[in-house]
This record gives structure tokens, sequence and C-alpha cells, in this order.
């Protein structure tokens, strides 16, 4: 390998690890976060996470109530009547884009930024 094949190598290595601290989801900022909360496709509630008092939601979906979990900036299933509880197994989410679905019990979790927030911007 020669000087400038190290050189090189180096060279992506730092544009890589650039990147990667840009883009990370840690460097949202203080992003306004809302969580969706929907049964059957209809929205039952939505929720801010920026700053909520830690409380437990009961949903109704058609196996029974299912509870979901609220804390600071995060939302979790804590119970479900669905027999995998894969739901459950999901944890906390905290990022835009991060869902929890409870497929048997048809409800789905979605977490967003407030729709008064830029997303992107492109030139």
């Amino acid at each position: 390998m020669s000087k400038y094949d190290k050189i090189l190598m180096g060279a992506v290595l730092a544009l890589s690890l650039l990147s990667y601290l840009v883009l990370s989801p840690g460097s949202q900022g203080n992003a306004v976060l809302t969580a969706e909360i929907s049964v059957n496709g209809s929205t039952v509630t939505t929720i801010d996470l920026t700053n909520p008092a830690p409380r437990l939601i009961d949903i109704s979906g058609p196996l029974g109530t299912s509870v979901a979990e609220v804390k600071p900036g995060a939302i979790r299933m804590k119970t479900s009547p669905c027999p995998d509880h894969y739901c459950m197994k999901t944890g906390w989410i905290d990022r835009p884009g991060q869902v929890i679905a409870c497929v048997p019990n048809r409800i789905i979790i979605k977490i967003s930024p407030q729709a008064s927030q830029v997303d992107a911007i492109s030139r």
C-alpha cells in the first residue's frame, strides 16, 4: 500500500466520520416531537412529547385495551393483549420516523416533528 493510498483512506474515513456527526439523530437539536396514536387508521390522540407529565394512556383496540406509557421525549407500549407482544418489545421510541405497531390490536404509535417545523430545505 502506497503513501497516497493511506492518505486517501484517511480522507475517506475522516469524511465519513464528519458526515455521521452532522447527520446523526442526536444533532437534530431541540425538535418539538409529537406522538400520534391511531386505531384502525383513525387518529385517536396526539401527544406533545416535549415536557409531558409521565402518564399511562389506555388505547382500546379490537382485542382489548393496550396501555402506552409516556415520559418526556419518549413513548412505549407498556401492556397489550396481543399474543406475541412485539409492540412491547419495541421499547421506548424517541426520534422522528420511529413507529410502534401492534398489528393484532390495530394500534399504531408514530413519532413526528410538529407540523410547523421545517423538515428539510432544498435549493
